[in-house]
């Protein structure tokens, strides 16, 4: 299975990851004497992107690290939660956000909901004031 090319954006559900290109400072992962992975790379595009969010105003957790293969953290933009995971391998990056609110697990499956399309807009602009990241989807792509 061939990886999303950077500038697009899939949907799943309540769901959707946006794929782009990063090429920041801290891409190497962190191996273990026995090759399995304890520290993802990428960890300086989450808090770049957390504090970015934090600084207009919306209620953003601490960044963590995400099981072996990212970093995540939370916004809260009343009455949602926006759990976000962030994966950088090599270059290539995604970000996926799962909404989760009233009524999310009925309304966002079956249409995209307003609310979730002008929070991406908002992701995106964020991101692209990250001077580090490139290739992002186009806001032509979220409606």
């Amino acid at each position: 299975m061939k990886a999303p090319k950077p500038g697009t954006i899939q949907w799943n559900g309540s769901a959707c990851t946006l794929f782009f290109a990063y090429d920041g400072p801290d891409l190497e992962w962190q191996f273990d004497a026995n090759e399995n992975p304890i520290q993802p790379g990428g960890q300086s595009l989450a808090v770049a992107l957390s504090e970015g969010l934090a600084s207009t105003g919306i209620q953003t957790s601490a960044v963590n690290q995400h099981s072996y293969f990212g970093w995540s953290f939370t916004t809260v933009v009343t009455p949602y939660r926006i759990y976000h995971v962030a994966n950088c391998v090599g270059r290539h990056a995604a970000l996926t956000c799962h909404f989760k609110g009233p009524l999310s697990h009925i309304i966002l499956r079956k249409k995209r909901h307003r609310f979730q399309e002008e929070y991406l807009r908002r992701l995106i602009d964020e991101l692209s004031s990250i001077p580090s990241t490139f290739r992002l989807p186009q806001e032509s792509q979220i409606s």
